[in-house]
């Protein structure tokens, strides 16, 4: 058992190098730079310069340049090891350090050590947009405590000195010359030492042998060419020092596991950092960044850390008219409601929660699925007879338009005892994803349902509904999708027939499908093509988006609770640069012409994924929908309440799901933006990075956001440093954020009405944390409902010669809605 992970790829050529290592038995070895280790887990023997020491889990030890030193860990061990070239930093003084917390009683001055090893992880987790002296500056601060509090007396140097300078010159000298096809006899000859003496000399001194050390180093250089050139596997071959490319491929191979030309295309894909991506995949396994996150301590606090929420950036608008031309807003993002399944909708929690957020929006209309599962006791069959209920539709039906919104009738999902393959289901509270076992059937169950709606409510009201059939079978069988697509096609076409043989005014939609990724729109184009030779093309697009990354990594959805956020987009523009990509292939499908819903959308397909619950959620919430304001005929966020039976019920009020109350409901803060979108005028006057300013009547109605995307690290769905109550570490650089301004157009002074969601106002679970995190009582439930509201604070400034000038100071996250009025 002998691995090693390079975490970090340490960019503008910081002379430094992090490294995990699981092993059993590290060889002996001997490397000229200064190399500190931090064990992770297990015991360890470790022998530096002939003397052994026991390490334990917690403990750090020093190398200094030159040493020659072992570990030896029966049981296996994990360690962090940092290695910095001292030779390459400007101004560097030799100085002989003594550093082993397993021979020092004084444990207290190990602690900041092990924080910067840490550190050093957190501050490289978002590698795109890492500072260029971010790295530079760890080295000085790992030197200015190793001097502060290690240097070691003068009777520690090891006894072993006069080989080492031996070795350094040893090495120097391969490192100058290995383009040259160096051998022993040469390095020798060119030493003054006989082959037989070197021979020995490296095998006892540096731990292995010359061919083998020469090859590392060979290798060390040609990998480099090949991550960050485009120069031949020949070229690169000779250039490092090996005799063929035939030698270099055999080398490489041995020690990376595939082919050169292979490792390039496997982990390059056209981005520098893919490499760290995997790598940091294979160290989850281990639970490397989980066991050094703990060494971050409490230098990082739950709420924004002093250091990074003093950093500030001023955006300058400039001036901007209020008589100049205008654009009509269609407020699409009101469009539409979700709630999690039909069932849902005959709870009283539910009933009041949506109730309450119709009055304050408006909807039209309101998608949610399982209209026809076993939940809601619609299909039997006794003695192979089906027997039909409408009983639980009625009261979902009856619901939903009494308080003004108005279905899509999604038919999903099978009753098991019209499916022909039952045992696939999906959830907590089971699906059935299946074909029908008789398309009669299930054609006589959708023409029933018709009927009965039309003596309940009439064919004019059911045509103002929309109507589609199934979700997302474009996710193939693992998910949602049939074994076969034909089988799939089948069922749409039957059910879009019946639809339209009942009445051909009815509006049927597509089935929903996630067209943000390639293989799902070439589903797409195939199921569209198919439709036209069928003559059954639906009347609508009907389309899901998430932030997920779904070309790497594919939800189980057997797993209750998708405990692992998964991997997420790490462009904080992927949905707006996605919008033009499906328009596009629409376009090519000559389907351009038909209204797109957006029916379900957000941040990821996780109900446990802990930004859910904060301020974070309500500033994406507000980027993504300005950004795209009017992109589609609908803008459907999935969804209403994390009471959704998808699965099964947290005990945790705030464990990270996706709804806009909790589950005892408790408004969330992307709740309150929702309402400052609904605000916002009919006419937009300006629009761009962290603002969109409308008019309403006589009424300036603006939104002014501070949006910071998550760091590279967590995007690819590592925690690290993320607790429960501390949820704002993967964002690498919060800072506060002003927006100067000059408004053009008023006669008179001005009411300036500012609603604001950051971490201190309207953010329940962040008031939760500071009430103590604990678990929440009737009181305390009762407390966060009414304490956790948006602040409001109100001032009258003066115009000047017509101008209203106005500056905003954002906090990290969030959220402001501002309104301006004349006082006369």
């Amino acid at each position: 058992m002998d691995q090693q992970y390079e975490l970090i790829t340490f960019q503008n050529n910081a002379p430094l190098q992090f490294v995990c290592y699981k092993t059993d038995h590290l060889k002996k070895q001997w490397n000229r730079t200064l190399e500190i280790l931090l064990f992770l887990k297990g015991d360890a023997q470790v022998n530096s310069d002939g003397k052994d020491y026991l390490l334990h889990e917690g403990d750090v030890i020093l190398f200094n340049e030159n040493v020659i030193h072992e570990i030896v860990s029966p049981a296996g061990c994990i360690f962090a090891s940092l290695q910095i070239d001292t030779a390459k930093v400007p101004s560097y003084v030799p100085i002989f350090y003594d550093c082993n917390s397993a021979e020092d009683n004084n444990q207290r001055k190990y602690n900041h050590l092990r924080y910067l090893m840490a550190r050093l992880v957190k501050d490289n987790s978002d590698i795109q947009g890492s500072n260029p002296y971010t790295n530079w500056a760890m080295i000085y601060r790992f030197l200015k405590e190793l001097t502060l509090h290690f240097v070691a007396k003068s009777s520690h140097a090891p006894k072993s000195q006069r080989y080492m300078e031996r070795a350094t010159n040893l090495i120097s000298y391969i490192d100058a010359h290995y383009q040259e096809g160096l051998s022993l006899k040469k390095v020798a000859e060119d030493a003054g030492l006989s082959v037989p003496y070197l021979s020995s000399f490296f095998e006892k001194y540096l731990g292995t042998n010359f061919l083998s050390y020469y090859t590392e180093v060979r290798l060390s250089h040609a990998y480099t060419a090949l991550m960050s050139t485009d120069k031949t596997i020949e070229s690169i071959a000779l250039g490092s020092g090996f005799p063929s490319p035939r030698s270099f491929v055999f080398a490489f191979k041995e020690k990376y596991g595939e082919l050169p030309s292979a490792y390039r295309k496997n982990h390059l894909r056209g981005e520098k950092d893919e490499v760290l991506t995997s790598k940091i995949k294979k160290l989850d396994s281990e639970g490397f960044l989980t066991l050094i996150a703990q060494y971050l301590g409490t230098e990082d606090n739950a709420k924004l850390s002093e250091e990074e929420s003093q950093f500030e950036t001023i955006m300058s608008i400039g001036e901007v008219d209020l008589r100049g031309q205008t654009k009509t807003l269609k407020k699409t993002f009101k469009r539409l409601v979700t709630v999690g399944r039909a069932k849902e909708l005959l709870y009283s929690d539910v009933q009041e929660e949506l109730r309450e957020f119709q009055k304050k929006m408006g909807f039209t209309y309101i998608k949610f699925h399982g209209l026809l599962s076993d939940d809601m006791l619609v299909y039997r069959e006794t003695e192979g007879e089906p027997h039909y209920s409408f009983v639980e539709i009625d009261k979902v039906f009856d619901f939903i338009l009494s308080i003004h919104l108005k279905p899509l009738v999604q038919f999903s999902f099978m009753p098991k005892d019209l499916a022909k393959h039952p045992e696939r289901v999906v959830y907590a509270s089971p699906y059935v994803i299946s074909e029908p076992k008789s398309m009669e059937r299930w054609n006589e169950l959708i023409a029933r349902l018709l009927e009965h709606f039309a003596e309940r409510y009439g064919k004019k009201e059911m045509e103002s509904w929309l109507y589609s059939v199934w979700n997302e079978p474009d996710t193939g069988a693992t998910l949602f999708g049939f074994n076969d697509d034909e089988d799939f096609f089948s069922l749409y076409k039957n059910t879009f027939d019946t639809v339209k043989r009942f009445d051909s005014k009815l509006s049927f939609g597509s089935p929903s499908m996630i067209l943000a990724y390639q293989v799902n729109r070439d589903w797409c184009d195939k199921f569209i093509t198919w439709c036209k030779a069928e003559n059954c093309v639906p009347d609508f697009m009907n389309i899901h988006y998430y932030d997920n990354d779904f070309e790497h990594d594919k939800f189980d959805l057997s797993t209750p609770a998708h405990p692992n956020h998964g991997r997420l987009n790490r462009d904080e523009n992927h949905f707006r640069q996605t919008i033009p990509t499906i328009k596009k292939s629409l376009e090519g499908l000559g389907m351009s012409q038909l209204p797109v819903y957006l029916t379900e959308w957000n941040l990821t397909v996780s109900h446990r994924n802990l930004l859910n619950d904060t301020v974070f959620k309500s500033c994406y919430l507000a980027k993504n929908v300005l950004e795209n304001y009017d992109a589609f005929q609908s803008f459907g966020y999935w969804v209403l309440s994390d009471f959704i039976e998808e699965t099964q019920p947290s005990e945790d009020e705030f464990h990270g799901g996706l709804g806009l109350y909790t589950i005892h409901g408790i408004k969330k803060p992307h709740y309150f933006t929702f309402l400052f979108l609904n605000q916002l005028g009919m006419e937009l006057i300006a629009q761009g990075d962290g603002y969109f300013i409308t008019k309403n009547g006589e009424e300036i109605v603006m939104i002014l956001y501070n949006y910071q995307h998550f760091n590279y690290l967590y995007a690819t769905g590592e925690t690290f440093d993320m607790t429960f109550t501390k949820r704002y570490t993967p964002f690498s650089k919060l800072g506060g954020k002003r927006i100067d301004l000059t408004l053009k157009g008023f006669s008179s002074d001005c009411l300036v009405k500012e609603s604001i969601v950051n971490q201190h106002h309207g953010s329940a679970f962040d008031e939760w944390v500071a009430m103590g995190a604990q678990k929440l009582d009737e009181e305390g439930l009762d407390y966060l409902k009414h304490v956790a509201y948006p602040k409001e604070q109100r001032s009258v400034i003066k115009i000047e010669d017509g101008k209203l000038p106005l500056s905003f100071n954002l906090q990290p996250l969030e959220v402001r809605l501002i309104r301006i009025k004349e006082t006369k």
